[in-house]
């Protein structure tokens, strides 16, 4: 696995829709071939687009569908080597397909991209484009697969043996397509997310039982804050864990020790500071209403009170 050069926040949306349509056009194309053929003239392997066309089809319109949902998706790119000018992470997600022979689960995709991830750290938008760019991966290897198969005619003994190997490589890529809609995404995000390990570690071990929207706003609010002061999402996550560790081994037991502090509270002043950037509140509230934020701000609240309360009460018999 072997990556170059990266240039970042480029909008690859048209990139994505382009593949995903290429590949799925070509799946259509060697799906009807297969079925207009005499059934004892198939290739080996072929039953698998057969049975499994309207699965693809149906993978292929959803996602579709998202991405257009989607007003921009700006991800890293290679700037050199035979994928220059894909996004990292789809030049990844490739990578991992072609590893595993199609063959794509939970684990392996873990431990893929955090073998990846020892010299180079993927930002939050890129792990959560992870899904939708293994799905397009996966189309891509599948319309490849069949379309080898599609080529062979004349059963000749070197080509029987192509045949069972394209029979199972397709057959592990159509079944990781579907198995895919079951994965525990959020596993996933917080197990290579390496930001998300970094706020694991919150002193008051508040952010770790926060709900996923929660979470959500906390990712969101250091992506827009990386940008702004133009460094990368770990750095900015480790300073303020660091703020945060800073107040916890003074003795506070408040909310200055809890990493939200900085991202949405008073803290920030601290931040920006840290910075040398004046402080505009306004960047906080691109996406949420004004009616989601309060509520929001309250479960914060209320985790951070239960959180004293019970250590409080804790050293009551200390």
């Amino acid at each position: 696995m072997e990556f170059y050069g990266t240039r970042k926040k480029v909008n690859m949306k048209s990139f994505l829709l382009k593949r995903l349509n290429t590949s799925f056009l070509d799946i259509e194309n060697t799906y009807l071939k297969f079925n207009n053929k005499n059934l004892e003239n198939l290739p080996k392997g072929s039953e698998w687009l057969l049975d499994n066309f309207y699965i693809l089809e149906l993978v292929y319109k959803e996602t579709k569908a998202n991405i257009l949902r989607e007003k921009k998706i700006e991800l890293n790119i290679i700037e050199t080597g035979i994928y220059k000018g894909y996004p990292l992470v789809y030049a990844l997600s490739l990578e991992l397909i072609n590893y595993f022979t199609g063959n794509i689960n939970e684990e392996n995709i873990i431990e893929f991209i955090n073998g990846f991830q020892k010299w180079g750290i993927l930002s939050l938008e890129e792990v959560s484009s992870i899904s939708t760019c293994l799905i397009i991966g996966l189309l891509e290897y599948i319309s490849k697969i069949s379309a080898k198969l599609s080529t062979i005619d004349e059963i000749w003994q070197k080509e029987y043996v192509l045949q069972s190997k394209y029979k199972i490589s397709l057959g592990y890529g159509i079944k990781s397509l579907r198995a895919m809609a079951n994965f525990d995404w959020e596993n996933i995000f917080e197990s290579i997310a390496v930001v998300e390990e970094i706020y694991k570690k919150d002193p008051l071990n508040v952010y770790e039982s926060m709900d996923l929207d929660s979470k959500h706003y906390y990712r969101y609010n250091t992506k827009i804050l990386a940008e702004k002061f133009n460094v990368e999402e770990v750095f900015l996550a480790k300073k303020i864990l660091e703020f945060a560790e800073e107040e916890w081994n003074k003795g506070s037991r408040d909310k200055k020790a809890h990493i939200g502090y900085y991202l949405l509270d008073k803290g920030r002043e601290k931040l920006f500071d840290f910075f040398g950037i004046e402080e505009k509140t306004t960047i906080y509230m691109k996406k949420y209403s004004s009616y989601y934020l309060p509520i929001l701000l309250l479960t914060i609240f209320v985790s951070i009170s239960i959180f004293i309360y019970t250590y409080n009460r804790a050293n009551v018999f200390l």
